[in-house]
């Protein structure tokens, strides 16, 4: 439980260097030290004595800082508190943190003091505080969370202290800002204010957790540059102040009932902004800020360089796959707090009136590198404003966005620590109401509403969730991707869900999914047949006709028997390996056809579940009813191929095309480029638009260059990832113009932790059902990268799935805010016998997203007294360790991370391999938690045979969702799996594109509809 730091036993260390003798001064941080101290000592916050708050202002030395430190450690049994505020350097050579002294110059890095050295001093093992907390205040402090050489050696651990919180006012390519006028930093100011005027709604100690969001969430508002935070153990609850507006909670029973969508706050008046500037004395130039049309000088932050996202990998049981982060020996768990605002947050910036938009005549900025425009404005006798003075000039690959939207809220100048801006205490009144209506401000419950609700513009952000943006039907010019290149461009070889959706460029099936947005996307719709299947036998016959005039690329028409061709090749796993096979289990479960390379017949067509009737009938035959058979046929696996043109295992370098393109050129891991397959009938084809003349893909690793590109416009697209990282996120959240081309659309996988029965005490339910309650998934939301990254969930199901109940939430985790209940997790422990908790073994993935996701939750089990010992399962080991019933019981893994994604859009497609019993396997195993449950596998058979009326195509989606909502209620009261978070992207679409909507189909863009205007 939070509890205040005692001041008695606690000490602040208060570091600021405002004067240099070669970098640019920055008078505000001066006040920064005597502004954070007043409310250290102030009586009704914390109440730190004088004596207990030391201020180092302009130290002459590295040794006089380390001394210092050195000294108030020794002296602390608490809670110790290390304050920087100044230049941030960063090595050219190692991409270290330097912290710059009154002697600092950048040409000399040994003049400054390595943040390194502050780190080891405070590990100093004579030092006895109990907890620890850094806060850096300096252009590129978020270095100190990642650490690594040039954004690559990404070893956070090792810039760490243990036991602590460390906070850092920008990301580790972003300068701090210090705006001209203001009392203080931009970011110690909003310190001190939240400090002195505390949060309304919120808690009644303001932790760092709490005070991490409120200043995330108020920057971002600002348009300013974005804190990072990283927590070790319990570091995120230590508290250093009392919440001055603390009103008690209204009782759960009086709550209102939670609006379909927040309401909008009040609108904000425009604001403007500067980098970390200071004043100067003598009239200077005058750098000019972006407009709102123009987008502003840019940079893209480095986060972990992300891989690509695979389908495969999304139904491998331990999600994503990322490049890992080390820790160093004997450091203990971590999170991270860096989460990206909310659309809610965001929404409280409104439009500017008219005659803000516009700078006056008599003080236009001038640009800062033309020296004429100076002594222009000095001849006409108008005071120049200060010249902005930024911490530090960044190296050209660190430049960061700069903005223009951020008016600096107003600081009271006789209660340094009292905000006076009515802004601020309108955007608290809102936040009081949120939390008063059950509304959690951090979390994203609920679907995200469009972000504008003001008048038309040119795109808004979220807009292609629900909506078609820039609809088009201009021809012309090239689609520019850049990303990841798939497993396969061969259909029947494909898992990657990218390349699933990229294939539809070169490749029909019988059936598809509608053009589109939203749920609508999931619908399936005729695509090469004249329309959906009929059929007959009780359920077990499919009938198809083919459409006319469709034609292969060389003009020679598409036949029944190329359809035929081409499924059989699933059966060829010796060749053609790597794809999906539920085609070949729905048609030939006993695998007694051997694939068309063995195939005896003349016309390699010898699979007796397919029939053909002539060139335009084909019949399916199966052995069971599957009344979700369609959905199989719409997978890439049942594209056709042309017999002559099969290379076999080559296929993929060069397939033969059936859709509007084919393929020009393509160098594996470099580059593809397609061109208009000029056989190809639009009259044919319903579902592709066909627009650019080209379609180019330029495969490349690094994820920053390919983030600024895109940004830039150099591409319009990204193929494959997980969408931007967070550092360049957070520049584009930060930039209207940026922003206005982002959507965060649910992906539809789920990430979970599940818990196998065979491996003790998880076979008792109120064992589990412990974890349940103790789980912060909150927290958990925040490590794998906040709000942008997924919404906090009670519900097992995608949110998009028939059976997926969002109402129904048996762990009060809605009501809770997604924090765990420790008290009922005590009470389930002594339920299942284990009053005094369990230690356990928690398997992970050894990728650096799901290590942090590992860390957070076994902090929050911890204060519950489940003790969770943490192993990293390396990528190659899956399969054989955690898909394999026999290896998890053996290493008494009790708690296993993953993440799962449906194949294609139905609950069926989701639960069956996590829950049914009869899918339990010695190898391959996804129902990693051994779910034997009779009820549950009768129901997933009743859903699937849940039709229509008689010879409707397909399953009758109303009636399987009742047995969906059954099995979704079935697993949370088994606890057989506790879900955490419904996954997000952080999607760019280039403005240039035209018809761009998200389809639920892909969780992406529809890439078939896309088109690019001549912008």
């Amino acid at each position: 439980m939070t509890a205040l730091s005692d001041p008695a036993a606690s000490r602040a260390l208060l570091i600021g260097v405002h004067r240099y003798d070669r970098l640019d001064e920055l008078p505000a941080v001066e006040r920064n030290l005597s502004g954070l101290k007043r409310a250290f000592m102030d009586e009704a916050l914390w109440g730190l004595p004088e004596a207990h708050c030391t201020e180092l202002s302009q130290p002459e030395s590295a040794q006089a800082v380390l001394d210092t430190l050195h000294s108030v450690a020794l002296q602390t049994t608490d809670t110790l508190v290390v304050y920087y505020a100044g230049h941030g350097l960063t090595d050219p050579y190692s991409d270290e943190l330097y912290l710059a002294l009154p002697g600092s110059d950048q040409n000399r890095m040994y003049s400054a003091l390595p943040y390194e050295w502050v780190r080891r001093a405070m590990l100093d093992p004579h030092i006895k505080a109990r907890r620890k907390v850094v806060i850096l205040d300096c252009c590129y402090s978020g270095r100190a969370l990642l650490g690594g050489m040039s954004g690559v050696d990404q070893v956070a651990d090792r810039a760490l202290i243990e036991g602590t919180c460390l906070m850092a006012a920008a990301a580790e390519t972003r300068k701090a800002l210090s705006p001209p006028g203001e009392e203080f930093t931009a970011f110690t100011g909003e310190l001190i204010t939240v400090l002195g005027e505390g949060i309304a709604g919120g808690p009644p100690l303001l932790d760092m957790h709490t005070l991490f969001r409120h200043l995330h969430s108020t920057l971002a508002a600002k348009s300013r540059p974005i804190p990072q935070q990283r927590n070790r153990n319990t570091g995120g609850l230590i508290a250093l102040a009392r919440n001055r507006l603390y009103a008690p909670v209204v009782p759960d029973t009086a709550l209102p009932q939670a609006p379909a969508f927040p309401p909008p706050p009040p609108p904000e008046p425009p604001t403007t902004e500067v980098e970390w500037r200071a004043e100067v004395e003598e009239p200077a130039e005058v750098e000019e800020p972006a407009t709102a049309d123009v987008p502003a000088e840019e940079s893209v932050e480095t986060d972990r360089p992300a891989e690509g996202d695979e389908q495969a990998e999304a139904d491998q049981p331990l999600g994503t796959d990322q490049p890992t982060e080390t820790d160093e020996p004997g450091e203990a768990e971590e999170r991270a707090d860096a989460g990206e605002p909310t659309e809610a947050e965001e929404r409280g910036k409104a439009e500017a009136p008219a005659e803000a938009e516009k700078p006056d005549e008599a003080e236009a900025p001038v640009e800062a590198e033309a020296p004429a425009a100076a002594e222009e404005s000095a001849e006409t006798g108008e005071p120049a404003r200060p010249r902005p003075v930024e911490h530090l000039p960044a190296p050209p690959h660190q430049d960061a966005l700069r903005s223009a939207t951020t008016n600096p809220a107003t600081v009271s100048p006789t209660h340094p620590t009292r905000i006076s801006s009515p802004r601020l205490k309108i955007g608290v009144a809102s936040l009081a109401v949120l939390l008063a209506a059950g509304i959690p401000a951090v979390i994203s419950w609920l679907p995200d509403p469009p972000d504008d609700a003001g008048g038309p513009s040119p795109a808004k952000y979220n807009d292609a969730i629900r909506n078609v943006v820039s609809e088009s039907t201009a021809r012309g010019n090239t689609l520019n991707f850049v990303g990841s290149d798939a497993d396969s461009w061969d259909p029947q070889r494909s898992y990657y869900g990218y390349a699933w959706n990229f294939a539809r460029y070169y490749t029909r099936q019988l059936v598809t999914y509608a053009p589109k947005p939203g749920a609508e996307g999931t619908a399936l719709t005729p695509d090469l047949a004249t329309g959906r299947a009929k059929i007959s036998d009780g359920g077990k016959t499919y009938t198809y006709t083919l459409r006319k005039g469709i034609a292969w690329e060389d003009g020679s028409p598409i036949t029944a028997q190329d359809i035929k061709y081409g499924i059989e090749r699933i059966w060829a796993q010796d060749v053609v390996s790597g794809g999906p096979t539920y085609l070949q289990e729905a048609l030939d479960p006993h695998q007694t056809y051997k694939g068309p390379y063995k195939d005896k017949s003349a016309d390699k067509l010898g699979l007796k579940a397919i029939e053909t009737r002539g060139t335009r009938t084909i019949v399916f035959k199966l052995p069971e009813p599957n009344a979700e058979f369609e959905q199989l046929l719409a997978m890439p696996a049942a594209s056709p191929v042309k017999r002559a043109k099969d290379t076999r295992a080559k296929y993929g370098l060069d397939p033969f095309s059936s859709g509007p393109y084919t393929f020009h050129s393509y160098a594996p891991n470099n580059s593809l480029e397609l061109v208009r397959n000029k056989h190809w009938e639009k009259s044919t084809d319903r579902i592709r638009n066909a627009l650019p003349d080209k379609i180019k893909v330029t495969f490349s690793p690094n994820q920053e260059a390919n983030e600024k590109a895109l940004t830039t416009g150099k591409f319009d697209l990204m193929l494959g990832g997980r969408g931007l990282s967070r550092p360049a996120q957070a520049n584009a959240f930060q930039s209207s113009d940026l922003k206005r081309n982002l959507d965060t659309p649910l992906t539809g996988t789920v990430r979970y932790a599940a818990f196998p029965q065979k491996v003790a005490p998880m076979n008792d339910l109120h064992c589990r059902m412990a974890v349940f309650y103790a789980a912060d998934r909150q927290s958990l939301q925040t490590a794998l990268g906040g709000p942008t990254a997924g919404d906090v969930t009670a519900d097992m199901l995608p949110r998009y799935l028939k059976g997926s109940d969002a109402e129904y939430d048996p762990y009060g985790v809605r009501k809770n805010g997604g924090r765990p209940d420790v008290d009922k997790a005590r009470a389930a422990l002594k339920k299942c016998g284990r009053p005094n908790g369990f230690t356990t073994n928690m398997a992970v993935r050894n990728t650096a997203p799901e290590v942090e996701a590992a860390e957070s939750l076994a902090d929050s089990l911890k204060r519950a007294g489940i003790r969770a010992e943490i192993h990293r399962i390396d990528r190659e080991d899956v399969p054989n360790i955690l898909a394999s019933p026999l290896a998890v019981r053996k290493a008494a893994y009790g708690i296993v991370l993953g993440s799962w994604k449906a194949d294609f859009p139905t609950a069926q497609a989701f639960w069956k391999s996590l829950v049914d019993s009869r899918f339990i396997s010695l190898k391959g195993n996804y129902n990693v938690t051994e779910v034997d449950d009779p009820a549950i596998d009768k129901a997933l058979d009743k859903a699937v045979d849940s039709t229509g009326p008689a010879g409707a195509p397909g399953v009758d989606p109303d009636k399987a969702g009742t047995y969906y909502e059954q099995i979704n209620r079935a697993v949370a009261e088994g606890a057989y799996y506790l879900p955490f978070l419904q996954e997000r992207m952080v999607n760019w679409r280039s403005p240039r594109l035209t018809n761009v909507y998200v389809s639920e189909a892909y969780g992406d863009y529809d890439f078939a509809r896309l088109g690019v205007s001549g912008k």
